[in-house]
């Protein structure tokens, strides 16, 4: 679309991968949307150019998946935006990347997580998030020292979700004790049974999951998560309850990042749907959390 100099509201700015979300976002608050023109030379190098004109406050959406593409993108809109006036950058990142390694096990790590965070302050006022990995972290702030953080949970619409798609009402396990926080929140919301199983990692893809004293016999069990890239661990926990006799076993995530080996993976143990936010573009997607970010923007950004 056309933005006017006159035009005084933020505008909304998107990305190719991100626009449905942003568009769902522009319609339930009102405000005008655009899209960021991206493409990729055949040596991979970005070409990346905004709107002509831009309003004082721009708030861009992107989720951070496939980083170390999209966080230079990012940077390269950014720093466009800032050199074609705009005074307040927002930036709504559903996914945010990075979070992972969040303190140094072995000399001469870099600690990633600290890196983006100060690469991201240099360049934006404020941060909003969707269910960012905050293991060691205790508060987004602290990862990402931007001037305002927002940390939203998409938690309250998957328990919605679920008890619109579901016929009973589910055991709601967590695969690990990271997983507890997410679990915890949407048992709460629509008040179901829920319990947190234990996580030993030796690799990447090699994890042991240990269930707790629980009877899922004949029941429908959710297995709730923030994140789910290599799909072991919620098979493991899926493998576990079928030997303990579960009726139906779904998975319910915030973040899909799951290639096809790891879909596989899941339905190989016996994990019925996988359901997932919109947060990353994904086949498994099935909620929405444009109702999320459009009140967060009315509350934190206008």
């Amino acid at each position: 679309m056309s933005i006017t100099a006159a035009e005084s509201r933020p505008l909304i700015l998107g990305f190719p991968d991100s626009q449905a979300l942003t568009q769902d976002v522009a319609q339930a608050t009102g405000l005008p949307h655009a899209c960021v023109e991206v493409r990729r030379f055949p040596d991979g190098e970005s070409y990346v150019r905004l709107p002509e004109t831009l309003p004082a406050h721009v708030i861009l959406v992107r989720s951070l998946a496939d980083a170390n593409n999209r966080l230079l993108e990012l940077l390269f809109a950014a720093k466009t935006a800032r050199a074609n006036g705009v005074k307040r950058l927002s930036l709504i990142a559903p996914y945010l990347c990075y979070m992972r390694q969040d303190s140094l096990f072995r000399r001469g790590e870099a600690m990633s997580q600290r890196i983006v965070g100060e690469l991201l302050a240099e360049h934006v006022d404020d941060l909003l998030s969707i269910d960012p990995h905050l293991h060691r972290t205790p508060v987004l702030s602290d990862a990402m020292p931007v001037k305002n953080t927002v940390t939203l949970t998409a938690t309250g619409l998957i328990g919605e979700f679920l008890s619109r798609e579901l016929p009973a009402a589910p055991i709601i396990i967590g695969p690990d004790a990271e997983s507890e926080q997410w679990a915890c929140q949407v048992a709460a919301a629509e008040n179901l049974t829920y319990a947190v199983a234990k996580k030993v990692r030796y690799g990447d893809r090699d994890v042991r999951v240990e269930l707790p004293a629980l009877d899922v016999q004949d029941r429908i069990i959710v297995i709730i998560d923030d994140i789910c890239s290599s799909g072991e661990t919620l098979a493991q926990a899926a493998q576990q309850l079928t030997g303990r006799g579960a009726q139906h076993i779904h998975a319910a995530v915030t973040h899909a990042l799951m290639d096809d080996a790891a879909m596989q993976v899941l339905a190989d143990a016996g994990i019925a749907s996988v359901w997932s936010t919109n947060t990353n573009t994904h086949a498994t997607n099935a909620i929405g959390v444009a109702p999320v970010i459009s009140q967060a923007i009315e509350q934190h950004l206008r």
